[in-house]
């Protein structure tokens, strides 16, 4: 979990300096990308190291929220 913050922070960090540079924030941003959805890709191994963490726990699968849909953004552009 601190690893995840600390990556997410210091990206966040970077991005808004005002002397970086776009190809290094595009990189950064796919990197990033691609680390969150490895993230999500591994979901269930999270979940369930945090079962065998918290046996006493009620926690059942019908607590979990629905997933939402993810739509591409796609951008107009108008010339």
């Amino acid at each position: 979990m601190y690893l995840t913050v600390s990556i997410i922070n210091g990206v966040s960090k970077t991005v808004q300096k005002q002397d970086v540079n776009l190809g290094v924030v595009v990189s950064l941003i796919q990197s990033l990308k691609l680390f969150t959805e490895s993230l999500r890709d591994r979901f269930l191994e999270y979940e369930l190291k945090a079962q065998a963490i918290a046996k006493d726990s009620q926690y059942t699968d019908s607590c979990r929220l629905a997933s939402k849909r993810s739509f591409p953004i796609t951008f107009l552009v108008v010339l």
